[in-house]
């Protein structure tokens, strides 16, 4: 069922989602479709609504902090999307890495530092480019 929004996203995106281990099986927090096998496309039946149903995930580390629950976190890859406020919920997801959730924090100060980083570089480019056509 596709998903109904005024603004949905490119598929092929990537994410964070929580998840546990019960009798050694990687399963969702709230438990939706048993285990999940890391590399396995999942895809969701019935309604997808934002907090409320479909499979949900985060786009930043420091975002998904918020929701913490779980031992560990995972990279997801999605399919078309919808989300607000650093939420996001799809019908189709699959796990691509699983990591401790000690990590989470040290993921997250990497993001941050690379956001800065990116923004820092763009500032200059654009800084290089009104010097070059001021002195052309």
């Amino acid at each position: 069922m596709p998903i109904r929004t005024s603004k949905t996203h490119s598929a092929n995106s990537l994410g964070l989602r929580f998840f546990t281990r019960r009798n050694g099986r990687l399963e969702s927090v709230n438990g939706t479709c048993g285990e999940w096998v890391i590399g396995k496309w999942y895809k969701w039946k019935g309604e997808v609504q934002l907090c409320k149903s479909g499979f949900h995930f985060c786009r930043s580390p420091r975002q998904s902090l918020r929701y913490r629950r779980g031992e560990f976190f995972a990279l997801v890859e999605v399919g078309d999307h919808e989300g607000r406020e650093g939420r996001f919920v799809t019908n189709q997801m699959r796990v691509l890495k699983v990591y401790p959730i000690e990590t989470l924090a040290i993921v997250a100060d990497c993001y941050a530092i690379c956001a800065v980083a990116s923004a820092a570089a763009a500032a200059y480019a654009a800084y290089d480019a009104a010097a070059a056509a001021a002195y052309a």
